[in-house]
C-alpha cells in the first residue's frame, strides 16, 4: 500500500504543482485520469479528476470502477441469474467459494476506491493551506468531503463485515487514510470507527455545502451536493441501524422540494437521461466518448445492441416480487418496461434488464444513478418500520407505488389505486420483509440488494438454475435445484460473502489483516 500510495500522490500532487488559470470542467468532459498529471492547477481540477476516474481509469477496461460497483453488488445477490459462464473474473461473484485475492476486480476496485480517497486528501489539504475561504472554496471543500466518504462506503460494504452493534467495535473495517501524508503501513480500523469516520465526513460536507456556494455545481446533478450528502446520510445510518438518524436525513432530502419521484408515463425512460431528471440526487454524469462498449454496465445484463452479452437478466424470485406474470399489474407497472423479452441462452430461460441503457441513443450509455429520491423514500421506510412505525413505512411504499403505476391503464382493466395501495394485510412476516422486497422491486440491477440481505442476516437463497449452481448445459430445469443443492443456499454469515482484501494490498502493506475466510 505504501508504494501506491506514494504513486498516487505524485500523480496528485502533480495537480496542484502545475500553474495556469483556472478551468472550468464539467464532469461531462472532466479530465481523464491520463490528463490529472498535465492538468493546470486548481482545485476544481483534482475534484474533475475524482469524477473522471469513476469513469475510466484502467488499463483493462472490464475493471472500470462503475462496473465492479454494480457488479459485486448485483451479481452476489439472489437478484440474478447467471446464464453463461466467462473467463472474465465476474464469475466469482456470483460463485462465492470460487473468490481469491489475486482476482483483478477485487483488485481493481479496492485500489480505486483508495486513488480517490487519496485525492479527495490532497483536495482537503490543498483548502487548508488557504489563508482565506471563498463561498466556492468552502463549497469544494464539502464536494471533496462527500466523495471520500461515499468511497469509504463503497469499500467497507463489500470488504468488511456489515455494520452489526453488537460486534462493530471489534470487526474489521477498512484502513482508514486520514490525509494526503498519511502512508504508514496500518492494519484496519474497526467497522464502527470505520463508520463513524464516514459519518463525520459526511455532516461536514452537509455543513459545508450549506455555507459554501458554486451556482454551476450545484445545479450540476453530475456534481456531488447538499442533498447527495443528506441522502448519503440517510443510506449509512441505515447500514449503522440508526433508525432515528436515517429518518431524520431521508426526511430532509424528502421535504427539500428539490426532488421529485418520476412518474409511471416518465420512468420507463428515467436511465436515458438520469442527469436531467427530478428524481437524480446524484448520477455519474457520462457523454457518448465514455461508453464503455461491451465492458459497459449494461452490457452482461442486456442483450438488444451489438456489444451486449446478455448473459444475465432476472430470477425467478425477483419476478415473482414484482408480480411479473399477474393480469392486474401487466401494462400498469411502468418497471416491467425494463424487463427484456425472455430467451434461451445455454438451456436458461433469462430475462435481460435494460436499466443503465440507451442514452445518446447508444445501448451501453447511462449516467448511472448513484442516489435517487426512490431510495431515499425506501430507506425511510425501512427506518420507520424498526421503528414500529408501520402507517408511516406504508405512506412511503405507497407513494412510490404511486409514481410507478399507470393508473389509466388499470382503471381500463378495472381497477383503482387502492388495489394497488400496500397495508398491513400485506404483511406476511414483518414491516421490515415488506419493505425490503418493495426495495428490491424499485431497485433491482442498482447495486443494492445484497447489502439489504446481509444486513438484515437474511440467508442468500439463490433456488433457480444458474451457473452459480452445478448446472451443466442442456440439462432438465423443470424443477428447482432444491435448496439442498450447491450454491443455493448461502448463509448470510458465510466469510466468503465478504470480498478478500486484494493480495497486493497484503504484501505491499505487511499490516493489514486479510478477511478470515481467505486466510
Amino acid at each position: 500500500m505504501k508504494k501506491i500510495l506514494s504513486i498516487l500522490f505524485a500523480l496528485a500532487v502533480s495537480c496542484c504543482l502545475f500553474t495556469a488559470c483556472n478551468l472550468d470542467i464539467a464532469p461531462a468532459d472532466s479530465l481523464t485520469g491520463e490528463q490529472m498529471t498535465e492538468s493546470p492547477s486548481g482545485l476544481e481540477d483534482i475534484l474533475n479528476g475524482c469524477y473522471a476516474t469513476m469513469k475510466d481509469d484502467t488499463d483493462e477496461s472490464n475493471y472500470w470502477w462503475g462496473r465492479q460497483y454494480y457488479q459485486l453488488a448485483d451479481f452476489a445477490s439472489d437478484d440474478v441469474v447467471y446464464g453463461h459462464e466467462t473467463s472474465d473474473d465476474l464469475n466469482m461473484i456470483f460463485r462465492y467459494d470460487e473468490r481469491s485475492p489475486v482476482l483483478g476486480n477485487f483488485r481493481s476496485f479496492w485500489a480505486l476506491n483508495y486513488k480517490l480517497i487519496y485525492s479527495c486528501n490532497v483536495a482537503l489539504a490543498t483548502i487548508a493551506q488557504k489563508e482565506e475561504l471563498t463561498e466556492q472554496d468552502i463549497y469544494l471543500r464539502g464536494e471533496a468531503e462527500f466523495f471520500k466518504a461515499f468511497c469509504m462506503h463503497a469499500l467497507l460494504k463489500n470488504y468488511a463485515k456489515q455494520y452489526d452493534p453488537a460486534t462493530a467495535s471489534s470487526d474489521l473495517g477498512i484502513i482508514l487514510r486520514e490525509n494526503s501524508s498519511d502512508s504508514e503501513l496500518k492494519d484496519r480500523a474497526s467497522v464502527a470507527d470505520s463508520y463513524n469516520a464516514i459519518v463525520e465526513l459526511l455532516l461536514q460536507a452537509e455543513q459545508d455545502f450549506s455555507a459554501g456556494s458554486f451556482p454551476d455545481r450545484e445545479s450540476n446533478k453530475g456534481f456531488a451536493s447538499l442533498g447527495a450528502a443528506q441522502a448519503m446520510l440517510s443510506r449509512v445510518y441505515i447500514f449503522m441501524q440508526d433508525w432515528n438518524k436515517a429518518a431524520e436525513y431521508a426526511t430532509k432530502v424528502i421535504n427539500s422540494g428539490k426532488y421529485d419521484l418520476e412518474s409511471a408515463q416518465k420512468f420507463p425512460s428515467y436511465f436515458t437521461e438520469t442527469y436531467n431528471r427530478d428524481e437524480t440526487i446524484w448520477c455519474m454524469r457520462m457523454i457518448p466518448t465514455d461508453d464503455q462498449g461491451s465492458a459497459a454496465v449494461a452490457s452482461m445484463i442486456y442483450n438488444g445492441a451489438s456489444g451486449c452479452w446478455g448473459e444475465e437478466g432476472y430470477s425467478k424470485p425477483l419476478l415473482d416480487d414484482m408480480n411479473f406474470e399477474k393480469d392486474q399489474y401487466i401494462g400498469v407497472d411502468c418497471r416491467f418496461s425494463f424487463v427484456c423479452g425472455a430467451y434461451l441462452k445455454n438451456g436458461l430461460i433469462l430475462y435481460p434488464c435494460s436499466k443503465h441503457t440507451w442514452q445518446d441513443g447508444i445501448a451501453t450509455l447511462c449516467s448511472h444513478p448513484l442516489l435517487r429520491l426512490a431510495e431515499v423514500y425506501l430507506n425511510r421506510a425501512e427506518a420507520y418500520a424498526h421503528l414500529g412505525n408501520d402507517a408511516g413505512a406504508l405512506a412511503d411504499l405507497n407513494e412510490i407505488i404511486d409514481h410507478r403505476m399507470d393508473y389509466g391503464v388499470a382503471a381500463s382493466k378495472g381497477f383503482s389505486p387502492s388495489d394497488y395501495h400496500l397495508t398491513t394485510a400485506d404483511v406476511k412476516t414483518n414491516m421490515v420483509d415488506l419493505v425490503l422486497t418493495q426495495k428490491r422491486v424499485e431497485l433491482a440491477f442498482e447495486g443494492f440488494r445484497i447489502y439489504d440481505l446481509l444486513r438484515n442476516k437474511k440467508d442468500v437463497i439463490r433456488n433457480y438454475w444458474g451457473f452459480h449452481t452445478n448446472y451443466v448445459n442442456g440439462q432438465s430445469t423443470g424443477l428447482v435445484p432444491g435448496l439442498n443443492a450447491p450454491g443455493v443456499v448461502t448463509p448470510y454469515n458465510y466469510g466468503r460473502l465478504i470480498c478478500p482484501i486484494p493480495q497486493q494490498e497484503i504484501l505491499n502493506n505487511p499490516a493489514c489483516t486479510q478477511n478470515e475466510a481467505y486466510k
